[in-house]
């Protein structure tokens, strides 16, 4: 049985570059006529074309070492390329653009090609945010609010709200094989839980949980509880004068100011309280908040309702007051945006 003296690396393997410079020592030293390609192999542990090889590329070069490639030529040029983004930008699909492409520079586009150079742009693709529509006279109302509260002092403001969470709420997004999709079965009707609450820089209230749907009867009990001195939670910083002058906001809700609602309130903070306009969940920082504890319950999945109060008084008590002070310390600049948009949504 007849064994090779000199195998050399196997295939798919390079040569390190102290063997590629050793190969052409070597072939220096020789002393005239052409160099001993199989005596260099044998010596430095290569096949007789990887030698070949190296001294070529020495010859071309003057150096051995791997040159920078320029990859693949690029298919569409800067020009097409932002063509393709603004076709994207305009709801177009990645095949849908890649037909017009073809059709319009007569230069065959594949979709997965659109695809990247759509993505080199900074663009994916997410589900579209939907907003409800405002009329001309709540623009106007948004920017007369924004124009008269632009330099308010919010860090002394409780921002109220309520909201519903339900049960068998679980994460929207989540790493997927495109081909083995994740499921989650849906239920029609699931149970749910109201709850309000309040919070402003150094101050926040109880979370006070509901069945029924609020009115000004069930308002007024929850403000009569809540907003009591002595049932408020302040923050390590909160000023001492803060619990008994701070200033209340709520929405402009139609059973928010009937004249039980009204007379309690006024009972509880007198004439301190904002209403903000209607339709904006934008201008109200407690919007932040309910998305916190909306994360939180996604993540634990809760399966009783007793459960996902658990939760959400736990994530409540935990809430960092730098998250709230940081969503408050914003409003300026919401004002502000409010404005530049004409009353639109913000990006908040």
């Amino acid at each position: 049985m007849g064994v090779e003296l000199n195998p050399g690396p196997g295939r798919g393997n390079k040569l390190e570059v102290e063997q590629r410079w050793e190969i052409v020592f070597e072939a220096k030293r020789t002393k005239g006529g052409k160099p001993n390609y199989t005596a260099i192999g044998r010596k430095v542990g290569c096949t007789n074309k990887s030698v070949k090889k190296v001294l070529k590329k020495y010859k071309e070069t003057r150096t051995v070492e791997d040159l920078p490639r320029s990859g693949r030529k690029r298919k569409f040029s800067d020009k097409e390329a932002k063509v393709i983004v603004k076709k994207a930008k305009k709801g177009k699909f990645a095949p849908e653009i890649a037909h017009e492409i073809a059709r319009e520079s007569k230069k065959k586009a594949h979709v997965s090609t659109v695809k990247r150079v759509i993505r080199n742009a900074g663009i994916r693709y997410l589900r579209i945010k939907k907003k409800e529509k405002l009329t001309d006279a709540q623009k106007a109302k948004r920017v007369d609010y924004s124009k008269e509260m632009k330099g308010y002092k919010w860090n002394t403001v409780l921002f109220s709200d309520e909201k519903t969470f339900y049960l068998g709420a679980s994460p929207k997004y989540a790493w997927q094989d495109p081909h083995n999709r994740l499921e989650e079965q849906k239920v029609p009707y699931p149970k749910k839980l109201n709850v309000w609450a309040a919070a402003g820089t150094h101050l926040k209230t109880q979370l006070y949980y509901f069945n029924q749907n609020m009115d000004s009867e069930l308002y007024t009990k929850v403000l009569k509880k809540c907003l009591k001195e002595e049932n408020l939670i302040s923050s390590p910083k909160c000023p001492s004068r803060l619990r008994k002058n701070f200033v209340f906001l709520q929405d402009n809700a139609t059973y928010h100011k009937n004249t039980k609602p009204m007379e309690t309130l006024e009972d509880l903070v007198g004439n301190r309280w904002i209403e903000h306009p209607a339709r904006s969940p934008d201008l109200n920082v407690m919007e932040d908040l309910w998305s916190y504890l909306d994360r939180k319950v996604r993540a634990a999945r809760p399966k009783t309702i007793k459960s996902l109060k658990r939760i959400l008084t736990q994530s409540w008590d935990a809430l960092p007051w730098s998250y709230i002070s940081k969503s408050t310390n914003s409003m300026s600049r919401r004002l502000a945006q409010c404005i530049e948009k004409k009353g639109e949504r913000l990006d908040y």
